[in-house]
């Protein structure tokens, strides 16, 4: 037992962090609330929880912070009892307190109980009504941090709130008139007793009033040449160590500013409306910071501020509309778009990077959140949950070589590992590619057979069909032609068709257009392994080395050019139907594209115009490096079929971004064929590359032990760019194999049976 004495001076009896006590059973669709009682500074934080229907619409503020390390404590009152809570989360209560009258808040780790994994599932479910519902979304940074050689400040009561208005001009007045002093010569010792919250707050104010900064004279020519811009650098550390602050990493951060109206930003003693931040930030991204003379790291920090903080906008915006750039929140792939957009966040519940994003694309996916289920059975339901949403194995491509966790499958993204930015940018644009000619996928699981998968892909009309006749006619139409009966079970033949049922219907018909790669299943085991069809187009007999940094892209570039030029030009030449080398070469560089514009995200097919730029690039880039410059002859000799090279071309910046895009993080590979392509950075020789119904692009496999590769076991490595490949052309030669097959057998049924075995991929 612990005693404690209350604001009254009476005794209490206090058991440390009694749950049961506390915590009384939610009923559905209630919230906790936590009413934190009025106070003065110094004293020991007092809250009293209480419960509340969301349908009543309690009113309340939700808090946004990041809860820090679970380690460090300290404790408060909690309904009378001592509990214990992060310093992060008693910075922020001390900080909201009020002296004059209690605030009532929602908190996740005071209004959930923890410890109760049922209630946590139910209440991460509420989360996105709660954040919404939420008179407003108080975001807590924390108290500023020492920085530099300057002794931080004793955190004080005071508190300076701006509005974003004219009510700002006395604070402004004094920050600037405060500014003339700081730069003077004589007057630095005045920085180590600066309220950097104060300083920070107030150039956001002025930056959102879109100043002209060369008046000022904290960003004068005369004051830099006086006192060499110590304030300035005072400043600017500031600014920058508050975007350092753990909030702007946190998953939970997404949903949390997102779905909410108002925002109010808290760091330190000083207060502002999110608008403000987001003001500063636009005329930071509308303004050349070469217009005012700053140096370049402060330049760099405003650029960071801006970038963060209007994609942060950007999200809450489009969430108004429900539209996500070029993608909806309402998209088949929201989910998986949101993932990889913010896998680079932190949450210390590695299912939070899938759980604290559903509420943001609630209408396309079946998962929810369970407390109950480890780290690796979410990722794997996450996974075939999207596969289902998107018909397609757009869950599959990036880098799946990239993981932290070992116990995951080969074909599961780790959404734990931190995602590449580049490697974002190229799985987004992965839809442009159509390898297998639009086939789509439909889910298989132990528990369903595949006629009913098969029937819950083609949609719930399709249920209420009672008459075999009419099913006959619906899959004539649906399929365009009557060929599909003729993969129906041996036994089931023109004469005795009063054996043809309605599962019958269904098998013959997905049959036929999994041979005719329209539609395909996609198999799941409780083991991990997943199994579809695929075409195994080529081994893979030479690999160069990987683009690590923009750096070395011209010396590995050229590198590639040495492979290439060593391999067997007319297996090369084989494999990509008799187009040049030069072409082939170009057209992989930069995965077939290019930006459509600078002021756009969208890119478009590489033209004569392009490869002409992408021909200059290569021929600039090797005269740039003596240690190349051997390969020039090789390159008009081997790789040149555009007529004369013209010196004076300008490589617009599209070029070389594509080309960087494209490659780096990645590795050119040759198969024993003669294909050439862009695979992931672990693709190794004697890897596999395969076309699997439902990719938009193609993939590398990998054999684990050589005894698999007679079962079709594999592991995937990635998905790969691969000339010629991309558009629908392997997709000509599986249909000749399913076509040649069907009639070369004597029996369908066997037929199938036999070829269905030979091209069945397996994936672990």
């Amino acid at each position: 037992m612990t005693l404690f004495a209350d604001q009254a001076g009476a005794s209490q009896s206090l058991t440390s962090n009694p749950v049961d006590t506390i915590y009384n059973e939610l009923h559905p669709k209630e919230i906790r609330l936590v009413k934190l009682l009025k106070g003065q500074w110094s004293e020991k934080i007092r809250c009293e929880l209480v419960q509340a229907p969301l349908a009543s619409r309690p009113s309340y503020k939700a808090l946004s912070y990041a809860w820090g390390s679970p380690r460090a404590t300290q404790p408060i009152l909690l309904n009378g009892y001592l509990y214990h809570v992060t310093l992060n989360l008693e910075s922020a209560l001390r900080r909201l307190r009020r002296t004059n009258s209690d605030l009532t808040l929602w908190i996740d780790a005071l209004c959930i109980n923890q410890s109760n994994n049922l209630e946590r599932t139910k209440q991460v479910s509420l989360m996105h009504d709660i954040y919404s519902n939420a008179k407003e979304v108080i975001v807590y940074l924390g108290e500023v941090l020492h920085h530099g050689s300057i002794a931080p400040k004793k955190a004080t009561s005071t508190t300076t709130t701006f509005h974003g208005d004219d009510r700002d001009s006395e604070k402004l007045s004094i920050f600037l008139n405060g500014s003339k002093a700081k730069t003077s010569s004589t007057s630095f010792k005045v920085i180590q007793r600066l309220d950097y919250a104060f300083e920070i707050f107030s150039f956001l104010r002025l930056l959102a009033r879109k100043p002209d900064l060369e008046l000022l004279s904290i960003f004068n020519l005369s004051s830099r040449q006086c006192f060499d811009t110590k304030y300035q650098e005072s400043l600017f550390e500031g600014l920058r160590q508050m975007m350092l602050c753990r909030w702007w990493k946190r998953i939970w951060v997404v949903q949390e500013v997102v779905v909410p109206e108002n925002i109010t930003m808290v760091y330190g003693s000083s207060v502002a409306p999110w608008t403000m931040f987001v003001n500063a930030a636009d005329w930071i991204s509308n303004s050349s910071t070469a217009s005012f003379t700053v140096a370049q790291e402060f330049s760099t920090v405003l650029d960071y501020f801006s970038r963060i903080i209007l994609d942060i906008e950007r999200m809450r915006n489009h969430w108004k509309v429900r539209c996500l750039g070029p993608w909806s929140f309402d998209d088949p792939t929201a989910l998986l778009q949101l993932l990889r957009r913010f896998g680079d966040r932190k949450a210390s519940d590695d299912r939070d990077k899938v759980y604290a994003l559903l509420s943001l694309a609630q209408s396309q996916t079946f998962i929810l959140p369970d407390y109950s289920v480890g780290v690796r059975e979410v990722y794997i339901a996450t996974t075939l949950d999207i596969i289902k949403r998107t018909k397609s194995l757009a869950a599959l491509t990036g880098d799946l070589g990239r993981k932290d966790r070992q116990d995951l499958p080969s074909w599961v993204t780790d959404w734990s590992a931190s995602y590449d930015d580049r490697n974002r940018r190229r799985a987004e644009d992965i839809g442009v590619y159509n390898a297998t000619s639009g086939c789509q996928l439909y889910l298989v699981s132990k528990e369903t057979s595949m006629e009913k998968a098969f029937l819950q892909f083609l949609g719930p009309s399709w249920g209420n069909i009672k008459s075999n006749h009419t099913y006959i006619e619906s899959f004539n139409a649906l399929l365009g032609t009557s060929d599909w009966m003729r993969w129906h079970d041996p036994e089931i033949s023109a004469e005795n068709v009063e054996m043809i049922t309605h599962d019958s219907c269904l098998r013959a018909a997905a049959r036929f257009c999994t041979a005719a790669g329209r539609f395909a299943p996609l198999r799941y085991n409780d083991r991990g392994m997943i199994k579809l069809e695929g075409l195994h187009m080529d081994e893979v007999t030479a690999v160069g080395e990987t683009v690590l940094s923009d750096e070395d892209l011209s010396s590995v570039v050229y590198s590639w050019i040495l492979l290439l030029l060593g391999h067997t030009r007319d297996k090369v030449l084989d494999s990509i139907r008799r187009k040049e080398l030069g072409a082939a070469f170009r057209s992989t560089l930069c995965a077939g594209r290019v930006a459509t514009n600078p002021e756009t995200t969208g890119t478009r097919d590489i033209d004569a115009n392009d490869h002409r730029l992408i021909r200059a690039w290569c021929i600039k880039k090797v005269q740039s490096q003596p240690n190349l410059l051997f390969l020039e002859d090789e390159l008009f000799k081997d790789i040149e079929d555009l007529g004369p090279y013209d010196p004076s071309v300008v490589i617009p910046p599209s070029i070389h971004n594509a080309i960087e895009l494209a490659t780096i993080r990645r590795r050119f590979f040759v198969t024993e064929n003669g294909y050439m392509g862009l695979g992931p950075a672990g693709m190794q020789v004697g890897d596999h590359l395969y076309i699997l119904l439902g990719g938009q692009v193609p993939f590398i496999l990998r054999n684990p032990d050589p005894a698999y590769f007679a079962r079709n076991m594999f592991e995937v490595v990635g998905d790969a760019y691969t000339y010629g490949l991309m558009d629908g052309e392997a997709m000509i030669e599986w249909r000749e194999i399913a076509s040649n097959t069907i009639e070369t057998s004597a029996g369908l049924y066997a037929c199938f049976s036999r070829w269905y075995y030979k091209y069945r991929i397996f994936l672990t």
